[in-house]
């Protein structure tokens, strides 16, 4: 499997090509990076140093990641992105913040998941080995825009805040995983959150997943630690399914219960799926220890 990867814009560079009529047009590049990640906890970055309670931190309004507002009503979502705003506001975790009034596309973006997935912010190009049809894992983020940093900024500076959190709500393809020496079949979903699949399941086909993605921002707008809890997966494909080319897709049932039924049965007490995720994406952004769950 290929190493980690970071790409960066090459700024001088691309200055010196373009000359001084594209120094406007350059201070709007918005950075990437991709990073293999094919064993969880997903995440990619830095907490914040210093103690938990040394660390001022809020989070803007739960929304749904763009994967999603393309191919959905947005407005299906509306009541489990209140249950989790709701829920978030009860925690005390972090403050509550105002959104940035800001189209949705000046936002960063984050994605964990299967490279091969249709509308991936990646390419499968240049992650498959020759002799290996089995894809990794990849986070991605990109950078807000230049005004969707200074509003932050701005944002920051009013409610004395250091950091920011941006979540989404989205869908993605995570891969099957090998494990054990009788050759069971799981998809780790995130921290300490692993799920059996059926024996014949491929490898080689990704399975759809609902996860909660996180960004932890500085109040200069730039992104230092990103990560991603899966909540549901659905039920793979059987042998034949795979051979056919079908895979099995997440219900609208499941989907409508994430916030009142999806529960974690390997932990004492059945706690709803998503507020463990949250609990483990908070902590883990943060550094905050106490909060994570597995």
């Amino acid at each position: 499997m290929k190493p980690a990867r970071h790409f960066f814009v090459p700024a001088v560079l691309v200055a010196f090509v373009i000359g001084a009529a594209g120094c406007a047009a350059l201070k709007n590049l918005r950075t990437s990076r991709e990073v293999i990640v094919n064993n969880p906890p997903y995440y990619h970055g830095r907490a914040p140093g210093g103690s938990a309670l040394s660390v001022s931190a809020g989070y803007l309004p739960v929304t749904t990641d763009y994967r999603i507002r393309r191919e959905f009503d947005d407005a299906g979502w509306r009541v489990i992105l209140d249950d989790i705003d709701e829920f978030l506001q009860e925690t005390g975790w972090a403050r509550p913040l105002p959104a940035p009034d800001l189209p949705d596309a000046a936002a960063p973006d984050i994605y964990v998941g299967s490279p091969g997935m249709m509308g991936a912010p990646v390419s499968e190009t240049g992650y498959m080995d020759e002799d290996d049809d089995i894809l990794p894992m990849v986070l991605y983020t990109r950078d807000g825009s230049r005004e969707w940093k200074t509003e932050i900024g701005r944002i920051c500076s009013e409610n004395q805040c250091d950091y920011v959190l941006v979540l989404y709500l989205g869908i993605s393809q995570y891969m099957v995983h090998q494990r054990g020496i009788l050759g069971g079949k799981e998809i780790a979903l995130g921290t300490g959150h692993r799920i059996p699949v059926k024996w014949l399941t491929s490898l080689e086909d990704p399975v759809e997943v609902i996860h909660l993605t996180g960004l932890l921002i500085d109040k200069e707008g730039n992104i230092i630690n990103a990560g991603a809890e899966g909540l549901l997966a659905a039920k793979t494909a059987s042998f034949f399914q795979s051979i056919i080319g079908l895979r099995n897709a997440i219900s609208d049932k499941s989907i409508s219960g994430i916030t009142t039924d999806i529960r974690r049965d390997d932990l004492d007490g059945d706690p709803l799926a998503y507020q463990v995720a949250l609990g483990n994406l908070f902590g883990t952004l943060l550094g905050r220890k106490e909060l994570i769950r597995k």
